[in-house]
């Protein structure tokens, strides 16, 4: 018969092979560390005598090299990453008025035709808001509206409102109407960001949408 061997035998021999790696590691890791002047706990912070939940440490600490190298990479991101930030804002703020205008455009046109009536859309150039109007609106409702004034986003400013033959309004309040027969006043309203880029929102009289264009587009005189 095959002499066979004793649990604790076995427990013995497999746990004399793990120190016997544990130690071949600790031993690997040190030597690698030592010109580095790094060194490998293997004391209270290790559980298990597992190499893999140990950390290495520095006694020197960063050089003045390394410090540098790491500021110089974390500049390079921050020099790439800031346009995009800035262009994400700028393009919300641009989807923002323009989703206003357009929506704002084709409601007071189907309600003049609707209600038989003249709408408006005053525009501030100086404060940067737009609002709407009727012409039998209430005192009441003008409070009510001037509540619910739509603010241009701090990054936009109002350039002008222009009507063709008429000319420009670049200061004051703008006005532009919307008629009960089913068409409106032809007008351009220009923006402005805080990079100088211009965009232009044309309102037609017998259209309901508003064309918007990437630049400063004025009327043929």
């Amino acid at each position: 018969m095959v002499p066979t061997e004793s649990r604790e035998a076995r427990v013995k021999t497999v746990t004399s092979t793990t120190g016997r790696l544990n130690n071949l590691v600790y031993a690997s890791i040190n030597a690698a560390c030592k010109p580095a002047g790094k060194h490998f706990l293997t004391g209270g912070t290790c559980k298990g005598g597992i190499a893999r939940q140990c950390m290495i440490f520095s006694n020197k600490g960063f050089t003045l090299i390394e410090l540098i190298v790491v500021l110089a990479l974390i500049s390079i991101v921050l020099f790439f990453a800031t346009p995009r930030f800035q262009n994400t804002i700028l393009n919300d703020s641009k989807k923002i008025i323009s989703r206003w205008i357009m929506t704002t455009t084709r409601t007071l046109k189907a309600n003049a035709l609707k209600h038989q009536k003249r709408y408006a859309m005053h525009i501030d150039l100086d404060s940067g808001t737009l609002w709407t109007s009727s012409e039998e609106t209430t005192t009441e409702e003008t409070e009510k509206t001037a509540e619910k004034k739509f603010q241009l986003p701090g990054d936009l400013k109002l350039l002008d409102v222009e009507y063709p033959g008429l000319g420009k309004v670049t200061t004051g309040r703008a006005d532009i109407f919307f008629y009960k027969e089913n068409y409106s006043q032809a007008a351009f309203i220009h923006v402005e960001d805080d990079e100088y880029h211009k965009m232009t929102f044309q309102i037609e009289p017998f259209l309901p949408g508003v064309k918007i264009f990437d630049e400063y587009i004025e009327f043929e005189e």
